[in-house]
């Protein structure tokens, strides 16, 4: 969009030419972490960019909050090591890219450079939740004229509760609908914008087509998604080979789901084998897995281990404190908080990749039990249960993914899942200059063998050559090998 309203502070054209040149001078010591602030830039920004008198003073703007932008994510992100030899993402080479098409287009707009900012940080995917929120657009579509929403000074104030007796537009509804269980659906609202409405007034649009019926809201304690409900049900079944096999496949997770999957427990109870099939799984909320799947079929309690680290940067405080506390997070208790050298040294952790936590500060320990709860007092599903995953099973698909594996709940079957899971904490940095909101997953997880999450889940067996998951578990129910 050409015509936005956005505003951002600009400085005088001497003195940010000034600022950045001392920001390139500086050495790489470490800096005071008591204020969130633009910090100077590593060894290797500074060779890969030597401001000079050419640029225009939007183009410096957008050099310095690049700047801010890398150094936030060296002191927080804690998967950027795992984003880069899992993915090959480097985050360096995203930013120098970055520049180089600053420098090469004078007359790029703040719109402009966050299409390429946004373009470029999601490169190889949604790693790390890493992206972009628009300033532009959601700061139209919440207030319908309150440019710079996302504003440094206006972050907090944009999650701020409303209070009972102030007067809802629609654009207010709107928002409260999406956020009333976490900052998350902003994200994924923005992902499916054209689903809805297109370049329309977004707020209406969903509100309307929420209110007749044209799309679904599924609810989850992490983030919200719309769906098409007449393209994409929540969960389809379907009897493979009668009294034999039957498949439940599972497009987001939906807790409103729960009777329709118990009524197919009913159905197919007597039969050797169910399939279940998440390959497609994006979001929704993960206790579906958990209470609708796992626990009416467990034989007996299971508990479930995993570790997670974190960087002392300054957008951590937020996140750390609740942990020090040994609260709760993503459905895990948090136990033995401290030092991450510590949680190396007291835990037999094979396949902790070391390199990836060189710079974690701080370790922890996770656990959950689930316990049976069963239908009539026995299992729902007496059978051999399967589990189908592959590169789509990312986010909440890919906790279930790690704690039926860990439980040995299911047998997998397809392809390694897509990981994209960090704790289900999210971080916010707002760039100073430009108002442009980062957002990132600042918690690195591992499973109890300490193998990162964000990197996936290897099934039991990977698929046959030339077939697909489906094909290949019905392949192996065939030859036995079960």
């Amino acid at each position: 969009m050409k015509n936005s309203k956005l505003k951002f502070t600009t400085l005088p054209l001497l003195s940010l030419l000034a600022l950045t040149l001392l920001l390139t001078a500086c050495t790489t010591e470490t800096p005071d972490t008591t204020e969130p602030g633009p910090r100077p830039p590593t060894t290797q920004e500074q060779t890969a960019w030597v401001p000079n008198d050419d640029l225009t003073e939007q183009q410096l703007i957008f050099m310095y909050d690049l700047n801010y932008m890398l150094y936030i994510l060296e002191n927080n992100f804690a998967v950027m090591d795992v984003a880069h030899w899992a993915y090959g993402l480097d985050i360096h080479q995203v930013v120098n890219s970055i520049r180089q098409e600053v420098i090469q287009n004078p007359d790029m707009d703040v719109d402009d450079f966050f299409v390429t900012l946004s373009r470029e940080l999601t490169s190889s995917g949604l790693i790390g939740f890493l992206n972009t929120l628009n300033p532009i657009m959601h700061s139209n579509w919440l207030t319908g004229n309150a440019p710079g929403i996302f504003r440094q000074d206006n972050v907090m104030e944009f999650y701020r509760p409303r209070h009972p007796e102030e007067p809802e537009d629609d654009y207010a509804r709107a928002y409260r609908i999406l956020t009333t269980h976490g900052e998350g659906s902003i994200l994924h609202f923005a992902r499916r914008l054209e689903i809805v409405s297109g370049e329309t007034d977004l707020a209406a649009d969903i509100l309307r087509a929420r209110d007749e019926g044209d799309i679904y809201l599924a609810t989850s304690l992490a983030a919200e998604a719309f769906h098409l409900t007449a393209d994409a049900p929540a969960i389809h079944t379907e009897i493979i080979e009668d009294g034999r096999i039957a498949y439940l496949g599972i497009n987001w997770f939906d807790l409103n789901r729960r009777i329709d999957v118990h009524n197919f427990y009913q159905e197919i109870r007597g039969f050797e084998h169910l399939i279940v099939d998440i390959r497609a799984v994006e979001t929704g909320d993960p206790r579906f897995f958990f209470d609708v799947i796992m626990r009416p079929n467990l034989r007996n309690d299971v508990t479930i281990n995993g570790f997670g680290f974190a960087t002392s940067g300054e957008y951590m405080q937020n996140v750390l404190n609740p942990l020090r506390l040994g609260r709760e997070i993503f459905f895990f208790d948090t136990y033995e908080f401290g030092d991450a050298a510590d949680i190396v040294a007291n835990h037999d952790l094979p396949e902790l990749a070391l390199w990836d936590i060189e710079r974690m500060t701080y370790g922890f320990r996770l656990e959950k039990t689930l316990t049976p709860d069963h239908i009539g007092g026995r299992p729902a599903f007496n059978g051999k249960i399967w589990l189908l995953t592959g590169p789509g099973t990312i986010w909440g698909a890919q906790l279930a993914t790690w704690v039926s594996r860990a439980s040995e709940f299911a047998t997998h079957v397809g392809e390694p899942s897509g990981g994209n899971f960090g704790g289900g904490v999210r971080s916010f940095a707002a760039l100073p200059l430009t108002g442009i909101l980062i957002h990132f997953e600042p918690l690195y997880i591992t499973d109890e063998q300490g193998w990162p999450l964000e990197a996936g889940t290897a099934p039991h067996h990977l698929n046959y050559p030339g077939l697909n998951a489906l094909e290949t578990v019905l392949v192996l129910i065939d030859e036995g090998r079960y």
